[in-house]
């Protein structure tokens, strides 16, 4: 890194408060593609320290749930061409929150499919001490498996399935809950 420190700083929190890498070219004179790979060595570091202090950690009460977002453009409009690249299109970040706390425990950046769900799981088995919590997911199938495989009976495990209906036909509704509880 070329910036001083404390311009490499400054760069940072504005993009943490929200402005946008132009905007943030604009105050700052300094180029986009130099604020890019800054915000890239920050990135890296912070999973780096992330990897290495959160291990063992005690929880009691873990929610996981995925954020959608694309890169490039959305899944559906990828041309003929671009079908099978694996950069561009629909990107899925699963994230693991401490329900109380509300530590962010684990992400993780792939595709909504089984193997993204899997190395996700597979993470926050290694980030959390082998204390049983509780572990609470969407309806996402793949979770089921994932849970079983790679925690191992070290978690509670539901899965909250959301009922939408109109207010007539809510009362009569009733959201289920699939659980699974590991063998004693």
């Amino acid at each position: 890194m070329r910036l001083p420190l404390d311009q490499a700083v400054s760069i940072l929190r504005l993009l943490l408060e929200g402005m946008s890498v132009r905007s943030v070219e604009r105050v700052t004179s300094v180029h986009r593609d130099t604020i890019l790979r800054l915000l890239v060595l920050a990135g890296e570091r912070c999973q780096r320290l992330m990897d290495e202090k959160f291990q063992n950690l005690r929880v009691r009460d873990v929610e996981v749930d995925e954020i959608w977002g694309y890169v490039g453009k959305k899944g559906g409009h990828k041309t003929a061409y671009e079908q099978d690249s694996a950069e561009i299109g629909d990107a899925y970040c699963f994230v693991a929150t401490e329900r109380k706390t509300k530590l962010v425990i684990t992400h993780y950046l792939g595709k909504r499919n089984a193997p993204a769900t899997e190395h996700f799981i597979a993470k926050l088995a290694g980030a959390v001490a082998d204390d049983p919590f509780q572990l609470t997911s969407d309806g996402f199938k793949p979770y089921v498996r994932a849970v079983k495989s790679q925690l191992r009976g070290r978690a509670s495990f539901a899965q909250l399935i959301k009922v939408y209906a109109s207010p007539a036909r809510a009362s009569s509704a009733t959201a289920p809950v699939k659980s699974w509880r590991p063998s004693q």
